[in-house]
């Protein structure tokens, strides 16, 4: 769930980045859709949802949108089992496994992670951005007036 999770954030981070080198009035802010729609637009790619690689990183936001908008569901299901192990006995539970936990195997994690880096690599290509200028730089210097000398546990 967190690796789901962390590719949705992923991939939204990059249609910041997208857009705030190639969009003059770009909004961090806006919807995630409208980022997509005006990021997508903007380096003509249509992507086809339905279809690798855009399924499975759409698929992604699912889960994060579980944890971030979490909402009570209901789910009434009716049925009966029968163990044979037990000697025919009812009683075997009922899978209530949610649909979004299913998006959260490892095979749908790693699918998501390869496609989500051909996206990323598409668009990076279509927007004619040097990839040197999409990466973070910066340095920091901490100075103290004082030597540092850490106490002794006791």
């Amino acid at each position: 769930m967190a690796a789901d999770t962390m590719l949705a954030f992923l991939f939204e981070a990059y249609l910041n980045a997208i857009g705030t080198k190639t969009l003059p009035l770009w909004n961090d802010w806006d919807d995630y859709h409208t980022k997509i729609d005006k990021v997508f637009q903007h380096l003509k790619i249509s992507p086809d949802w339905g279809k690798r690689p855009y399924s499975s990183v759409s698929a992604m936001k699912r889960p994060r949108n579980t944890l971030a908008h979490g909402k009570p569901e209901k789910t009434e299901k009716s049925k009966t089992f029968i163990d044979k192990a037990a000697g025919g006995q009812k009683g075997k539970e009922i899978d209530m496994t949610a649909d979004w936990q299913k998006l959260c195997t490892l095979e749908m994690v790693t699918n998501a992670c390869h496609d989500l880096t051909e996206v990323w690599k598409d668009m990076v290509k279509k927007s004619g951005i040097d990839p040197l200028d999409l990466t973070m730089q910066g340095e920091l210097t901490v100075t103290t007036g004082e030597k540092f000398a850490p106490k002794s546990c006791r």
